[in-house]
C-alpha cells in the first residue's frame, strides 16, 4: 500500500514548456546548450498555492480544474 496518509496536503501543479531560447548549462561535466524552460502555470497553484486536498482512508481521486482569468 502505496500513497500519503490520510490529512490535508498542499497542492502544487507545476508545467514548464520551451521558450525557443538556447541556454548553455552543465551537464555531466561538459557544457552543453540545451533549451530554455519556463513555468506557465500561474503562482497561485505552485508557488503560493492556493490549493489544498484533504486525503480520507481508502482510494482518493482528485480533479484540478485550471482555467484562465479573462
Amino acid at each position: 500500500m502505496g500513497g500519503p496518509l490520510p490529512g490535508k496536503y498542499r497542492v502544487v501543479i507545476r508545467a514548464f514548456r520551451g521558450t525557443e531560447k538556447m541556454i548553455e548549462t552543465e551537464a555531466y561535466g561538459k557544457r552543453v546548450q540545451v533549451e530554455e524552460t519556463e513555468q506557465f502555470i500561474p503562482a497561485r497553484f505552485n508557488a503560493r498555492t492556493e490549493l489544498e486536498v484533504d486525503i480520507q482512508p481508502g482510494k482518493n481521486t482528485r480533479d484540478f480544474i485550471l482555467k484562465r482569468k479573462g
